[in-house]
């Protein structure tokens, strides 16, 4: 199996005032430098849903997200998001009933749901075990992975990174032929792609967490998930 091999970013998350009638904006995407920032108003969403729109507009673009920062929070949420990311989760705070504990979809990346008040930083602590618990042929894989590069001196580093972070963004194991294609973004102003609407089964989704974060005034008549946009 071939898979293609997205560009890999750090995306720092601020809050802040967004272009109108828009829960986020992307912007100050640097291809060479790997980074992009992500701005979101928090009074139309939260951080979780931003970074999720994030992800999945820019995976449409050619871009994986390999880690999350978020500026100015506090010292646990921005943990808690920086390790979900490593490991190619979203995080759904307030989600799921019981412990925290990593969920799965067939057509969209793996998720770590953390129930309201749940103590962030014991989230944190207990991550790699529900992550271990909800995708052990994945976990399986990436200790394999560590192994190799123990043993190789460093000469396939790089390509067992890449291998690392396919088989985490997509949960499969498989992904063994990997191939770079040329990124397709649109046109550009600043290093900042033209996103409009999310397609396909993550439109879906989207329009859910759309319509559930998003004021009346910031909806489109048609119901189609306008997003992460720049103008």
């Amino acid at each position: 199996m071939t898979a293609t091999i997205p560009l890999d970013l750090t995306l720092t998350v601020r809050r802040g005032t967004t272009s109108p009638g828009k829960a986020a904006d992307i912007c100050d995407i640097s291809p060479a430098d790997g980074t992009a920032t992500l701005v979101y108003d928090r009074h139309l969403t939260n951080p979780g849903t931003a970074v999720w729109l994030a992800r999945t507009l820019l995976r449409q673009h050619g871009y994986a997200v390999r880690e999350v920062i978020l500026d100015g929070m506090g010292p646990g949420i921005t943990a808690l998001f920086r390790e979900a990311s490593r490991l190619r989760l979203d995080v759904h705070l307030g989600s799921g009933k019981g412990t925290p504990r990593v969920v799965t979809y067939d057509n969209s990346p793996a998720a770590y749901q953390v129930p309201a008040g749940w103590d962030l930083a014991d989230a944190t602590d207990r991550l790699p075990a529900a992550h271990a618990a909800a995708r052990p042929h994945v976990v399986r894989v990436l200790r394999a992975i560590d192994v190799e590069k123990e043993n190789n001196g460093g000469r396939m580093d790089k390509a067992l990174d890449v291998a690392a972070g396919m088989i985490l963004e997509t949960g499969n194991p498989d992904q063994a032929s990997l191939s770079r294609p040329k990124v397709q973004v649109n046109p550009m102003t600043n290093n900042r792609p033209h996103i409009r609407e999310v397609q396909g089964d993550g439109a879906r989704r989207a329009r859910r967490e759309h319509h559930r974060v998003l004021s009346p005034a910031a909806r489109r008549p048609s119901g189609r998930a306008l997003v992460v946009c720049d103008q």
